[in-house]
């Protein structure tokens, strides 16, 4: 039966299929009691089949596919505090210059940024996000996004950390 792709829910198709069918199973009744032949009892045996087994399908409890998730990553590792700070503080002008490109084109442009980072083996970025309820350029936090992914913190031990840093960028008055 086909599915629809986004939600893999059954279409609507077998109550118009059925709605067919119901129209053959119809046309082939009439036409066996005019003819009386053969012919329109070989149409009226298969309407009725093919009418069943729609019926059938519209009975049938028909379930999504379940999709299964990729387990989430925990952040059970441990890291030099201090040393993720320095990086947060020696790398905010970078950060700073992406909300200053965009500055340009909307000069009341602010608002708090939460940049989320998860810090692999060896100090690499794993993961980057920048989210903001306030301040509305996608652009700027997409360019927060891939600066902070170049960066480079101590490595963390037992595993991933996931690290908040809140910023806040408002226009030099």
């Amino acid at each position: 039966m086909p599915q629809t792709p986004d939600t893999g829910a059954a279409t609507a198709e077998p109550d118009t299929a059925a709605e067919e069918a119901a129209k053959l199973l119809e046309e082939a009744r009439k036409q066996a009691k005019e003819l009386g032949s053969q012919a329109g009892f070989d149409r009226m045996t298969a309407a009725r089949f093919f009418a069943s087994e729609i019926e059938g399908l519209n009975k049938k409890n028909i379930k999504a596919p379940s999709v299964k998730r990729a387990p989430k990553a925990t952040d059970l590792g441990t890291i030099d505090g201090s040393g993720v700070r320095r990086v947060f503080n020696a790398r905010h002008g970078e950060l700073q210059a992406c909300y200053e490109r965009a500055l340009k084109s909307d000069p009341e442009l602010r608002g708090k940024v939460t940049l989320t980072v998860r810090i692999g083996d060896g100090g690499a970025p794993v993961m980057t996000r920048a989210r903001s309820s306030q301040l509305k350029s996608k652009t700027v936090l997409n360019c927060m996004e891939i600066t902070s992914k170049k960066w480079l913190f101590p490595a963390p031990q037992g595993g991933t950390v996931l690290v908040n840093k809140p910023y806040t960028f408002e226009p030099k008055i």
